[in-house]
């Protein structure tokens, strides 16, 4: 979830109108058991973050959001190359 307030963080210095920003985030989360622990376990790897266009995330920078798009699953299938 580090990432996720850097995201609004940047967004809240950058977007014009501060009526813009949400007042509450929602966050689709996972849930990690035996089954789906390998296509997880690359999100616990400091190094494989780097990659991730965290600009992709910003409403500031996608005018075009109405919501925050952070899911885990949809991140394991953009950057990670999961099938979750």
């Amino acid at each position: 979830m580090k990432p996720w307030a850097m995201v609004v963080i940047y967004d809240h210095e950058h977007l014009a109108e501060s009526q813009q920003l949400e007042r509450h985030i929602r966050f689709k989360l996972a849930i990690a058991d035996k089954t789906n622990v390998a296509q997880i376990k690359p999100l616990v790897e400091a190094s494989n973050w780097q990659h991730v266009n965290f600009e992709d995330f910003s409403r500031s920078e996608h005018k075009e959001l109405k919501s925050y798009p952070f899911a885990v699953q949809s991140l394991l299938e953009r950057y990670f190359k999961a099938d979750f």
